[in-house]
């Protein structure tokens, strides 16, 4: 059986070095329904597939916000 796949993506604000990459990748790894997530450095973008009936694009945004110090737009 072949999981569902929805993919999104964010402009990230508030991310300065790797550390934060790494930080922000484990959050979206460590959520229930995300089969991948990338961030880059240089582009400030955030990417994830996930299973739509599992999370959403918009529940995602907000796992990356939550910690306070970044801000994700699509």
């Amino acid at each position: 059986v072949v999981a569902r796949a929805a993919s999104a993506s964010w402009d990230i604000t508030g991310m300065t070095c790797n550390s934060c990459v790494k930080f922000i990748t484990g959050l979206l790894q460590e959520t229930v329904g995300v089969h991948g997530a990338t961030v880059g450095l240089a582009s400030r973008i955030a990417r994830a597939t996930f299973d739509p009936t599992v999370t959403s694009a918009d529940a995602l945004r907000a796992v990356i916000e939550r910690s306070g110090d970044f801000k994700a737009a699509r």
